[in-house]
């Protein structure tokens, strides 16, 4: 709706007009004319100062119209005095901008009736400037509606900054890179970079508020440290606006559905927030933006869309800030404590906290709440700085202290147990540090901590008392706590005189509860959703442990292989590596290079890059690995036939079956001569010696292993058992290509019963025995019976692994060649373009699940008889959004 803020933001933009100013050219327009009148029957002037009075209490015009000055009038002598007194203030070069941005807020506010909005455009023109802006002035101040009132988009907005001050020139320079008329200059999206402290968040949540009416679809505000506070703050954006998503579902997943609506919809704003590297947000953005991006950022590197640097308070700024932060209502009125010396010692405290706002909101905080005079702060300073401060302009240094010297005093106004609690929060990452660790390990912790995390109650109160003197943010669930923060915390504790055991006191029992806490695996959904929330305070926690420890190195080097464990089980290889890599950094230097325990780290790495693809380096890492336990362990160790087996493992995959199963062979003489032909472990070997030989197509051989396999683990196991449901799949597959298909059919169905029985209907091995079946009914020509599997397949593949896991991709496309045998071409369409889709985005192009699929949708295409060329009415196809197309699949299977 088309409010007086959103017409007085305009006019400021436009002319540069300050608000006193506005406010005069507003009454002489409108009110000075109509002679308004109070309760009392006095004239009724609106209050000289900010826009916002003019929006409190003001009579209807329309009364005073009705009451005998005409309409007519009233914009006649408007005309008049816009001509006179603003239009010669609007800068030329904004005047395109300004009638621009007035037509947009005409033409979305549905207030306005057609004939009055048609009217409105028609003098929305340099030619009928006065004319216009004097209806304008008329129809904005005749509403009763304000800023305040009037409904926001959707948006997760953190709470509203009512101390915020100033910067009134940089918001303005915001929207208008945001909104220019001229689309070759638009700038969809802007970062912001500046030092820590600085106002990077609260300018751009402030900037949200104020031009929130430019957004009518959402504003979503995502804290950008991390990949993983990116991905749950759009798993929240996913919940909120209802897109469809796998119920396990993966990153890929989200980052899909979140580029299609991203690409769909228009009029949002995104706020990024604290973003350290772009390739945390790029993912999910899509190639078009149709809408605006604002970031801000500690790395002023970071050159996304225009980059602009942000500076302190100026005087002005920050003493406004001060007025407001001291006062009762916001209203910088000083009448609710007596600061007396405000007027001659404000200037010195804000020079003394180096015009930084976080800084100011630390020393506004503690003198509210404490009562204190502002000479008494500042001598509290001076006590408590005289050994850290030396020189305010020392740059990093000092920014720093400053900091160092307002939250110091904050800290000693702290409870014990929040004061304990800020300490193990030093050593976390900044964001959404989950209290749930701290309430779980509690026994590992101090009185009175342990005592108060017992009790939601007291729980509250020691994280609202963090919140106190702005030393946190966050909810009582999460905490956010400034990295500046963090960082005195940590000087604070290195400057206390305690001996250097003591010094990583906290830190210690951070590691110590971490051990503790950290999941064994990631292989079920809970552990990765525990995993998860801590890992990025995980991350932290080892690194400062890295810097700080001198003992415990082992330890160290075993957390990080835990945090890479649970990395690798979520898929999120990149950051497994980096953890197995630390721990390798540590075994080499502690242990040795020649070390057992370094050997079977480089063998784990190797079985790393095996899972990725990466088969090459695989081999390279597991034969270093065999290099070393053959000359420490001995040839005939079992933790040497581990490393045999995992370098087969690496050399089939990569299709050098031969060389592959002589290694498998190496493995399974040592583990026979050590553990005997009954262990459990030999069944292993025999299973993956038999998947070799199936994968050489030596189906004879296959057969012999899998069936020893087979008799060792229905003895020791039984045949209930998941490890025995691995064999009976591998011994349908032989016979499935052998085409017994009875036999492939009996397998395949044993495996199926005793996933189902183990995890239920729902678990991914249960999907990909039915995906195997249908694989086998289809072959066998009973393609009902096929669909029918597939159809289940794909129901549970969706829901456990996802729609995007080439599993679930891969029974998309079955499903698809049941229509293709069975002649029926239309039907068969979308299931192989929407599997072709979803394999293109997660495999390499020239994967054989990839080109199989490929080859289905030339075959469709011939058999069509379309006279386009197949390489033009494939991308013509493939426009055809995922949602489309699986719409299309459920039609038919309808």
């Amino acid at each position: 709706m088309l409010t007086f803020a959103k017409f007085a933001n305009e006019l400021i933009y436009a002319t540069k007009l300050n608000n006193e100013e506005l406010v005069n050219i507003l009454l002489a327009c409108v009110y000075e004319p109509l002679d308004l009148k109070d309760k009392n029957g006095n004239p009724y002037y609106a209050e000289k100062g900010e826009c916002s009075y003019l929006l409190k209490g003001k009579r209807d015009v329309k009364l005073e119209i009705q009451r005998g000055t005409s309409k007519k009038e009233v914009i006649d002598y408007a005309e008049t005095y816009l001509k006179e007194n603003l239009i010669p203030k609007i800068i030329p070069s904004l005047l395109d901008d300004f009638l621009e941005n007035m037509r947009t807020l005409i033409i979305y506010d549905f207030s306005i009736s057609e004939s009055k909005k048609k009217k409105l455009l028609l003098l929305a023109n340099i030619q009928n400037l006065a004319s216009f802006l004097g209806n304008i002035c008329l129809y904005v101040i005749s509403r009763p509606n304000t800023v305040q009132n009037e409904t926001m988009c959707t948006n997760n907005l953190p709470e509203q900054n009512r101390f915020f001050s100033g910067r009134v020139e940089v918001l303005q320079n915001i929207d208008s890179l945001f909104y220019k008329e001229k689309k070759d200059t638009i700038s969809i999206c802007q970062t912001i970079s500046g030092l820590g402290g600085i106002g990077k968040t609260q300018l751009a949540i402030q900037y949200a508020y104020n031009y929130h009416y430019k957004y009518k679809t959402c504003i979503w505000f995502i804290d950008a440290e991390s990949g993983y506070s990116v991905y749950n703050t759009f798993v929240d954006f996913a919940e909120h606006f209802n897109l469809f998503l796998p119920v396990n579902y993966n990153t890929k997943d989200l980052q899909r559905v979140i580029k299609t609506w991203l690409s769909e919809n228009r009029s949002w704003l995104l706020v990024f927030d604290n973003l350290e590297t772009l390739d945390t947000i790029t993912p999910y953005l899509p190639d078009k933006i149709n809408g605006r991006i604002l970031i801000t950022t500690r790395n002023n590197r970071i050159d996304y869309g225009t980059p602009f640097l942000l500076d302190v308070f100026n005087l002005n700024e920050a003493l406004l800030f001060m007025k407001r932060r001291l006062s009762k209502n916001n209203e910088c009125k000083m009448e609710y404590y007596k600061y007396n010396d405000f007027s001659e010692k404000s200037t010195v405290l804000i020079k003394r906290l180096g015009y930084l706002p976080l800084a100011l909101e630390q020393a506004g905080a503690y003198i509210k709440e404490v009562r204190c005079s502002i000479s008494g702060y500042l001598e509290l300073l001076k006590q408590s700085s005289i050994d850290v401060f030396s020189d305010k302009y020392a740059s990093p240094e000092y920014y720093e202290s400053i900091v160092t010297s307002t939250w110091h005093i904050s800290f000693a106004a702290l409870e014990e147990s929040s004061r304990q609690l800020l300490n193990l929060c030093a050593y976390m990452g900044a964001d959404n540090i989950p209290i749930k660790f701290f309430v779980e390990m509690r026994s590992q912790l101090p009185t009175p901590l342990s005592d108060d995390l017992s009790k939601q109650l007291t729980i509250n109160r020691i994280v609202t008392g963090l919140r106190t003197y702005s030393l946190t943010s966050g909810t009582a669930d999460l905490i956010n706590i400034h990295r500046l923060v963090q960082e005195v915390i940590r000087k604070y504790q290195e400057i206390e005189e305690v001996s250097s055991s003591d010094k990583i006191g906290w830190l210690q029992l951070d590691f110590d509860m971490l051990e503790k806490y950290l999941p064994t695996s990631c292989e079920e959904p809970n552990s990765v959703s525990r995993f998860m929330q801590i890992a990025i305070h995980a991350e932290s926690i080892a690194e400062y442990y890295s810097i700080f420890a001198k003992a415990d190195n082992i330890k160290l080097a075993n957390v990080y292989d835990k945090i890479g464990e649970c990395y690798d089980d979520c898929g999120m290889f990149a950051n497994a590596f980096s953890n197995y890599f630390n721990s390798l950094k540590i075994k080499e230097q502690y242990l040795g290079k020649d070390h057992p325990d370094t050997a079977i780290q480089y063998d784990n790495i190797g079985l790393s890059y095996t899972k990725t693809g990466d088969y090459q380096k695989a081999i390279k890492w597991h034969k270093k690995a065999i290099n070393i336990l053959e000359s420490s362990l001995g040839k005939e160790n079992l933790d040497t036939a581990t490393a045999y087996n995992n370098l087969g493992l690496a050399l089939v995959r990569n299709g050098d079956y031969d060389s592959g199963i002589e290694w498998y062979q190496k493995c399974l003489a040592i583990e026979l001569k050590i553990l005997g032909d009954e262990h459990i472990e030999i069944a292993a070997d025999y299973n993956n010696i038999g998947e070799a030989y199936h994968q050489k197509h030596d189906e004879k051989s296959a057969l012999k292993y899998l069936m020893l396999a087979l008799r060792i683990k229905e003895k020791q196991l039984g045949s209930m058992n998941s490890n025995t449901a691995i064999t009976y799949n591998n011994l349908g597959s032989v016979y499935w290509r052998l085409k017994r298909y009875d036999d492939a059919i009996k397998y395949t169905e044993k495996s199926l019963d005793v996933y189902q029985a183990t995890y239920g209907e729902q678990h991914p091995n249960s999907a990909l025995e039915r995906a195997n079946l249908a694989s086998i009914f289809a072959d066998k020509g009973d393609l009902k019976k096929a669909r029918d599997y597939y159809i289940k397949a794909i129901e549970v593949g969706k829901n456990s692994l996802g729609l995007s896991h080439p599993e679930t991709a891969k029974a998309i496309d079955g499903m698809g060649t049941t229509y293709l045998t069975d002649g029926k071409i239309k039907l068969a369409l979308p299931y192989f373009l929407l599997a072709y889709k979803l394999l293109s985005d997660t495999l390499d192009q020239n994967h054989s699940d990839v080109m199989l699929v490929y080859k289905h949708l030339q075959t469709v295409h011939k058999k069509m008889g379309v006279l386009q060329s197949f390489d033009n009415w494939l991308a013509i196809q493939l426009k055809r959004s995922i949602i489309e197309l699986e719409a299309e699949m459920q039609n038919n299977e309808f």
